[in-house]
């Protein structure tokens, strides 16, 4: 004889209830995917920001998204804030806030994000520490 929950209420509850726990699951998923802040960047731009990378303790690209409807228009525009932080031998440096374009930010977010100028300073440090 088969075993099983001959309850159909029963059933229907456990399985409201596994249906849930996975939809519950995947929000949150969704949500700490949003705010991971350690995924691995690689730049394809040379100087100063590879070098920047290799000499420094660690690259963090703080970033959240920004959408805007333009008066008139249908289509809204996307764009990124973002800011980029640096550790060097226990010194934190920071970049401004940028707002870039959404196809900049996400064919080079480094770049996109912290000037070559304050990448170059940031990168000088490295070697006078």
């Amino acid at each position: 004889m088969k075993k099983g929950i001959k309850n159909p209420l029963l059933t229907a509850a456990i399985t409201g209830l596994v249906l849930f726990s996975g939809l519950t699951n995947a929000a949150i998923k969704v949500n700490v995917d949003k705010i991971n802040t350690s995924n691995k960047v690689y730049t394809s731009k040379g100087y100063p920001y590879k070098n920047l990378i290799h000499r420094t303790n660690e690259v963090k690209i703080y970033y959240s998204e920004k959408t805007s409807k333009s008066n008139g228009h249908k289509h809204s525009h996307h764009s990124i804030r973002c800011r980029v932080e640096v550790e060097l031998e226990g010194t934190i440096y920071k970049s401004v806030t940028k707002e870039v374009d959404q196809q900049s930010f996400k064919a080079e977010p480094l770049s996109s994000c912290l000037s070559r100028e304050r990448a170059k300073q940031i990168l000088s440090a490295s070697f006078s520490s």
